[in-house]
């Protein structure tokens, strides 16, 4: 698959580091509101407080991640044309992390200003996104499900905010507050859709190059992007003409489609060719291991098993702090070093090994520091005085995040040769 990628096209360093150097700043605000208001954090998924949390972290970190993992594979990976990265990097970098921002105050605060706010802001950031990768993400020569899943996140994550769009106003008095009915697909295309389809797309890239596996199956990966597709669209339109099995089909769906690829994935990492059990693969065992785990729950509840009225705040913390960020923090210790070395190459004749730009021993740091906090989350659910030690360490784990970072960023600059002739 590496092979195939264009890396003469990358962007300036500037372009995907700004998010992902934003990313952890959202981790901390969590981390710190778990902290001093966890008990209402997890009283229920709909309180002021459990929404503002969990945007925070999906519409704050997570989607900071994403974007710079995009701006990044768009043109390397799928020979996809951005528009004045730069430029356009910078934008929606600016609106997305003041309209994060401005959604959490909306929640927590409850004031219509803030809501408008983040509308704007983050419809801003979205609409420049879609505008300035899509004629090249469309219009691209290249094949293979990494473009085709690249394609579909998109479209999701413009479905997303729309119907995330409607929820806010909703909560802002705008419009009707049966329009709140929505949740259900905004949480749907949001999971399954955009961070879904997007996680998988670049999983099918990095996951044989990162942790030397054998690649996925292509039956796999088109069979995988067709039924998420189907999925969504078919459960939407059952929703909208009021089909009263709509969210259990969705829910049985979403929970099928997570364990093939939780189980896709484990089977390809026991076929690793490097037998090294480093940082990124303990991320990504643990992220698929609890994206099993959250796939097996959410069966069974459809199948009408009882697990308590609790199961959709742990089923939160599965899958958000589980599994798509534990994916993400993995990703991230591989990609950030190896494009500042891939950056190095370009004025340095003998650039220094990606794994003295974020050491092996700091990785594990935060990989132990991120299970203890995911393990603290869920006695939080049990036991709400645990809520403290899992926001201080959902909030050292972004701090350890931001570090770590700024030290590969560090030796990045310590490597260059003086005077600076690489820009950002």
């Amino acid at each position: 698959m590496a092979t195939d990628m264009s890396f003469e096209q990358a962007p300036p360093l500037s372009v995907p580091l700004r998010f992902f150097f934003t990313a952890p700043l959202f981790a901390i605000a969590a981390g710190l509101l778990l902290a001093l208001r966890g008990e209402a954090v997890f009283a229920s998924r709909w309180t002021p407080e459990a929404l503002a949390a969990t945007h925070l972290l999906t519409a704050g970190m997570m989607l900071q991640i994403m974007l710079g993992a995009l701006f990044q594979v768009l043109p390397v990976a799928a020979g996809a044309n951005v528009w004045q990265p730069r430029i356009l990097a910078g934008l929606v970098h600016l609106a997305l992390s003041l309209g994060g921002g401005a959604l959490a105050a909306g929640f927590l605060l409850g004031d219509a200003v803030f809501f408008h706010a983040a509308l704007s802001l983050l419809g801003l950031a979205i609409l420049a996104l879609f505008l300035g990768v899509s004629v090249g993400l469309w219009r691209t020569a290249a094949l293979g499900a990494t473009v085709w899943g690249l394609r579909g996140a998109m479209v999701a994550l413009v479905v997303t905010v729309g119907l995330g769009f409607a929820l806010a106003l909703a909560r802002s008095g705008d419009i009707a507050p049966d329009w709140l009915a929505l949740s259900v697909l905004h949480q749907a295309w949001g999971l399954g859709g955009w961070g879904g389809l997007l996680l998988a797309a670049v999983a099918w890239l990095v996951v044989p190059m990162f942790l030397l596996t054998p690649a996925y199956p292509v039956r796999f990966t088109r069979g995988l992007l067709i039924g998420m597709v189907v999925l969504l669209v078919a459960g939407s339109l059952a929703w909208a003409f009021g089909w009263a099995w709509t969210d259990a089909a969705l829910a049985l769906g979403l929970a099928l489609a997570a364990a093939a690829f939780a189980w896709a994935t484990l089977a390809l990492q026991r076929r690793r060719r490097r037998k090294v059990t480093d940082a990124c693969f303990r991320f990504w065992r643990l992220a698929m291991v609890a994206l099993a785990a959250a796939a097996a729950l959410l069966a069974a509840s459809v199948a009408g098993v009882d697990l308590g009225a609790g199961l959709p705040l742990l089923l939160g913390v599965l899958v958000l702090a589980g599994a798509f960020l534990s994916v993400m923090l993995g990703m991230l210790y591989k990609i950030v070093p190896f494009i500042l070395w891939l950056h190095l190459r370009r004025s340095v004749s003998r650039p220094p090994a990606m794994t003295r730009l974020v050491t092996e021993a700091r990785q594990l740091l935060h990989y132990r520091l991120h299970l203890s906090g995911l393990l603290a989350m869920i006695v939080a659910l049990a036991w709400s005085p645990a809520a403290l030690a899992a926001g201080l360490l959902l909030a050292a784990s972004g701090g350890l995040l931001l570090a770590n970072l700024g030290g590969a960023l560090r030796a990045y600059l310590a490597a260059l040769p003086a005077p600076l002739d690489t820009p950002l």
